[in-house]
């Protein structure tokens, strides 16, 4: 073959292998990488400003009760990361709320945070 002939097979054979070598490590870094929340619970990411006052992990009770107190303790102690203390917080205001919803769902997320869950999200109805 002449020298003619192999530059353009050459430099077509190098981005080829680029292509895959550098399409490869993009897959690879991005498995090892996720975008994913990390081990605890978390609101943050690249959601409208309007939509933000409507979501909660926990951090913040959305749907205000009556006997709110211990609920907003609850939801304190979330935010701080004292998932302990919010556990006991809201297992006592579920012993005098049974029926909250809200408060059900920051109980089991709290309590499946034990086990290395996925993460959803979910539509609730407000009461606005």
């Amino acid at each position: 073959m002449s020298n003619k002939n192999e530059i353009p097979i050459l430099i077509g054979a190098l981005l080829v292998t680029l292509g895959i070598v550098g399409g490869g490590g993009w897959f690879l870094f991005n498995r090892m990488n996720p975008a994913t929340v990390g081990p605890g619970l978390s609101t943050t990411g690249s959601m409208p400003r309007e939509l933000q006052a409507n979501v909660s992990t926990g951090e913040k009770v959305l749907v205000p009760t009556m006997d709110n107190e211990t609920k907003l303790f609850a939801s304190k102690a979330i935010a701080e990361g004292k998932n302990q203390e919010a556990l006991q917080q809201l297992t006592q205001y579920l012993e005098k709320s049974p029926n909250d919803p809200e408060a059900w769902i920051y109980l089991n997320n709290l309590r499946a945070l034990d086990h290395n869950p996925l993460q959803i999200a979910v539509v609730a109805p407000g009461g606005q």
